[in-house]
Protein backbone atom coordinates (compact mmCIF):
# COMPACT_ATOMS: atom_id res chain seq x y z
CA UNK A 1 0.00 0.00 0.00
CA UNK A 2 3.11 2.50 0.41
CA UNK A 3 4.30 2.13 -2.85
CA UNK A 4 0.95 2.80 -4.14
CA UNK A 5 0.22 5.83 -2.32
CA UNK A 6 3.80 7.17 -2.93
CA UNK A 7 2.80 5.90 -6.92
CA UNK A 8 -0.56 8.03 -6.80
CA UNK A 9 1.17 11.12 -5.34
CA UNK A 10 4.04 11.11 -8.42
CA UNK A 11 1.31 10.55 -10.91
CA UNK A 12 -0.96 12.89 -9.62
CA UNK A 13 1.27 15.60 -8.76
CA UNK A 14 -0.82 16.42 -5.55
CA UNK A 15 -0.36 17.26 -1.76
CA UNK A 16 -2.44 14.93 0.21
CA UNK A 17 -2.50 14.59 3.92
CA UNK A 18 -2.12 10.46 4.87
CA UNK A 19 -3.47 10.51 8.77
CA UNK A 20 -1.51 7.39 10.23
CA UNK A 21 -0.77 5.36 13.96
CA UNK A 22 2.18 3.45 11.73
CA UNK A 23 5.35 5.22 12.05
CA UNK A 24 7.37 3.17 9.65
CA UNK A 25 4.56 3.88 7.01
CA UNK A 26 4.54 7.25 8.16
CA UNK A 27 8.30 7.77 7.32
CA UNK A 28 8.03 5.61 4.68
CA UNK A 29 5.58 7.79 2.53
CA UNK A 30 5.32 11.21 3.64
CA UNK A 31 7.91 14.18 2.43
CA UNK A 32 6.92 15.65 5.86
CA UNK A 33 6.40 13.93 8.98
CA UNK A 34 4.08 15.99 11.40
CA UNK A 35 4.41 13.99 15.08
CA UNK A 36 1.32 15.13 17.43
CA UNK A 37 0.41 14.66 20.81
CA UNK A 38 -2.67 15.76 22.70
CA UNK A 39 -3.69 18.00 19.75
CA UNK A 40 -0.15 19.79 19.29
CA UNK A 41 2.24 19.44 17.54
CA UNK A 42 5.36 18.02 19.17
CA UNK A 43 7.51 17.95 15.92
CA UNK A 44 7.55 18.27 12.23
CA UNK A 45 9.99 17.70 9.48
CA UNK A 46 11.50 15.17 7.28
CA UNK A 47 11.67 11.97 8.37
CA UNK A 48 15.51 11.80 7.99
CA UNK A 49 15.76 15.17 10.75
CA UNK A 50 12.78 13.29 12.77
CA UNK A 51 13.90 10.33 13.44
CA UNK A 52 17.65 11.12 14.31
CA UNK A 53 17.03 14.04 15.54
CA UNK A 54 13.50 14.69 17.77
CA UNK A 55 12.93 17.24 19.18
CA UNK A 56 11.14 15.65 22.69
CA UNK A 57 11.31 13.04 24.19
CA UNK A 58 8.00 11.54 23.09
CA UNK A 59 9.40 12.22 19.98
CA UNK A 60 11.97 10.00 20.77
CA UNK A 61 10.12 7.04 21.97
CA UNK A 62 6.92 7.61 19.86
CA UNK A 63 8.89 7.02 16.50
CA UNK A 64 10.74 4.29 17.38
CA UNK A 65 13.12 2.88 20.19
CA UNK A 66 15.44 5.52 22.14
CA UNK A 67 17.63 5.12 25.04
CA UNK A 68 16.79 8.28 27.20
CA UNK A 69 19.03 9.42 29.41
CA UNK A 70 18.46 12.55 32.38
CA UNK A 71 20.92 14.96 31.18
CA UNK A 72 22.47 18.54 32.74
CA UNK A 73 23.19 20.01 28.89
CA UNK A 74 25.68 22.88 28.78
CA UNK A 75 27.56 23.70 25.47
CA UNK A 76 27.10 21.02 23.26
CA UNK A 77 27.65 18.54 25.96
CA UNK A 78 25.62 16.30 28.25
CA UNK A 79 26.07 14.88 32.15
CA UNK A 80 24.11 11.58 32.50
CA UNK A 81 24.70 8.85 34.18
CA UNK A 82 26.83 7.29 31.62
CA UNK A 83 29.54 10.50 31.79
CA UNK A 84 29.75 12.94 30.10
CA UNK A 85 28.85 12.74 26.45
CA UNK A 86 29.03 14.94 23.31
CA UNK A 87 25.23 16.40 21.71
CA UNK A 88 24.78 16.50 18.03
CA UNK A 89 21.31 18.50 17.84
CA UNK A 90 18.80 19.82 20.30
CA UNK A 91 18.29 21.65 24.03
CA UNK A 92 16.75 19.84 26.80
CA UNK A 93 16.98 18.14 30.39
CA UNK A 94 17.45 14.65 28.22
CA UNK A 95 19.93 12.90 26.28
CA UNK A 96 18.03 10.35 23.23
CA UNK A 97 19.81 7.50 21.56
CA UNK A 98 18.80 5.19 19.35
CA UNK A 99 19.81 1.78 19.49
CA UNK A 100 21.13 1.79 16.13
CA UNK A 101 23.80 4.40 17.17
CA UNK A 102 25.54 2.38 19.31
CA UNK A 103 28.58 0.06 19.21
CA UNK A 104 31.09 -2.65 20.97
CA UNK A 105 34.16 -1.37 18.75
CA UNK A 106 35.60 2.33 19.20
CA UNK A 107 36.12 3.98 15.92
CA UNK A 108 37.27 7.36 15.33
CA UNK A 109 35.10 9.89 17.18
CA UNK A 110 33.32 7.26 19.42
CA UNK A 111 32.27 8.18 22.59
CA UNK A 112 32.95 5.66 25.59
CA UNK A 113 29.85 4.15 27.59
CA UNK A 114 31.48 2.13 29.67
CA UNK A 115 31.21 -1.76 30.26
CA UNK A 116 27.70 -2.99 29.41
CA UNK A 117 26.39 -6.91 30.85
CA UNK A 118 24.45 -8.23 27.90
CA UNK A 119 20.89 -9.33 29.59
CA UNK A 120 18.52 -10.46 26.66
CA UNK A 121 19.71 -10.94 23.07
CA UNK A 122 17.20 -11.52 20.09
CA UNK A 123 17.07 -12.16 16.98
CA UNK A 124 15.14 -9.99 14.63
CA UNK A 125 16.83 -10.70 10.88
CA UNK A 126 18.99 -7.84 10.04
CA UNK A 127 19.92 -6.90 13.26
CA UNK A 128 19.98 -8.52 17.22
CA UNK A 129 18.67 -6.65 19.63
CA UNK A 130 20.17 -6.28 22.67
CA UNK A 131 19.00 -5.51 26.46
CA UNK A 132 21.85 -4.71 28.69
CA UNK A 133 23.06 -3.00 31.76
CA UNK A 134 25.85 -0.26 32.46
CA UNK A 135 25.84 -0.47 36.20
CA UNK A 136 21.99 0.39 36.43
CA UNK A 137 21.18 1.56 33.72
CA UNK A 138 19.02 -0.39 30.99
CA UNK A 139 20.31 0.38 27.18
CA UNK A 140 18.96 -1.07 24.43
CA UNK A 141 21.54 -1.97 21.64
CA UNK A 142 21.18 -3.14 17.59
CA UNK A 143 24.05 -4.70 16.31
CA UNK A 144 24.36 -6.58 13.31
CA UNK A 145 24.12 -10.36 14.05
CA UNK A 146 27.64 -11.45 13.65
CA UNK A 147 28.80 -8.80 16.14
CA UNK A 148 25.91 -8.87 18.53
CA UNK A 149 28.04 -10.61 21.87
CA UNK A 150 26.17 -13.32 23.41
CA UNK A 151 23.74 -13.08 26.80
CA UNK A 152 26.11 -12.79 29.49
CA UNK A 153 28.90 -11.18 27.68
CA UNK A 154 30.20 -8.15 28.95
CA UNK A 155 31.79 -6.08 26.68
CA UNK A 156 32.49 -2.00 26.43
CA UNK A 157 29.69 -0.17 24.43
CA UNK A 158 30.25 3.53 22.54
CA UNK A 159 27.83 5.92 21.08
CA UNK A 160 28.18 7.10 17.47
CA UNK A 161 29.85 10.44 17.27
CA UNK A 162 25.81 11.94 16.36
CA UNK A 163 24.61 9.31 18.43
CA UNK A 164 23.22 11.46 21.25
CA UNK A 165 20.73 14.44 20.52
CA UNK A 166 19.32 16.83 23.30
CA UNK A 167 15.62 16.14 23.96
CA UNK A 168 12.95 18.51 26.08
CA UNK A 169 10.33 17.27 28.23
CA UNK A 170 7.89 18.78 25.76
CA UNK A 171 7.35 21.07 22.76
CA UNK A 172 7.73 24.64 24.97
CA UNK A 173 4.61 26.01 23.48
Amino acid sequence: MQDELRALQRREGRIFVHVTHDQEEAMAIADLVVVMRAGRVEDAGPSERVYPQPRTRFVATFMGESNILEARIVDGAAETALGRLSVAAGSGTAVAIRPEMLGTAAEPGFCPLGRMRVEERVFQASFARLVDRIGETRVLVKLPPSAAPPIGAEVDLYVKPTGAVAVAEEDGR
